[in-house]
């Protein structure tokens, strides 16, 4: 399971699959973005592959092996958001929930109680919880793929 993205791009020519690219595998690789046709046949894919689930969950390609540049190991993609947030100075998710008019969370549980324990691990209290991460905890608002927050 992953957050909207799945590990592989599907390149597509002439409305069959031609090639299925390990994300990875082509970070820091802009040569095959000189191939002819190259990208405009990967974003007419994109716009035909359906889009993915939003949920807390990642796939390895995108937590151990993103921009790794030909080393074993890469970047953890959800790290590295969480350190964006910190770096430009969000506050914290119960901050926006407030903001956007939604009440505080006070317990752990409120995320739900395995989802809640892990947190609770991690985060000496919920009001430290990240927005990035607790805005994709949220459970989806009506007719969205996103949380209210979101």
């Amino acid at each position: 399971m992953q957050t909207l993205k799945d590990p592989l791009l599907y390149y597509m020519a002439e409305k069959k699959t031609e090639e299925m690219i390990f994300i990875p595998e082509v970070m820091f690789y802009p040569a095959r973005m000189r191939m002819r046709n190259f990208l405009d046949e990967v974003l007419s894919t994109l716009t035909t592959e359906p889009i993915q689930e939003v949920d807390g969950s990642f796939s390895d390609a995108l937590t151990n092996y993103l921009f790794r540049a030909g080393n074993p190991f890469g970047v953890d993609l959800a790290a590295l958001n969480i350190q964006r947030g910190r770096d430009h100075g969000l506050r914290p998710y119960n901050d926006y929930r407030q903001l956007t008019g939604l009440p505080r969370y006070t317990s752990f549980n409120q995320f739900g109680s395995e989802i809640g324990k892990k947190l609770g691990s991690v985060y000496a209290t919920v009001d430290d919880v990240d927005l990035w991460v607790g805005g994709l905890l949220e459970e989806k608002a009506p007719g969205s793929i996103v949380g209210p927050t979101f």
